[in-house]
């Protein structure tokens, strides 16, 4: 299983983009929003995390934000 995180093209009313992951099992991707939002700028592409000292428009900062996605991805359903 392969996991990546990467940020969307949409932009919200804040200037943040969605964070996605992207799931490979066996040559099957699922691809889902995990319902957080950062700035590019924001957002280190080499390590696919939140950059530390970062909070979002909804307050949610970088340490809780980068948890979350590990928890999202092992709660998903295998796609089949």
């Amino acid at each position: 299983m392969k996991i990546q995180f990467y940020l969307t093209k949409d932009i919200n009313k804040a200037g943040e983009k969605p964070i996605r992951a992207s799931i490979s099992i066996k040559g099957t991707r699922l691809q889902k929003p995990i319902g957080y939002s950062v700035l590019p700028e924001k957002w280190d592409q080499s390590t696919d995390t939140v950059k530390a000292g970062y909070v979002n428009s909804k307050g949610q900062d970088a340490r809780h934000i980068n948890r979350r996605p590990v928890r999202a991805c092992a709660q998903q359903e295998r796609p089949a």
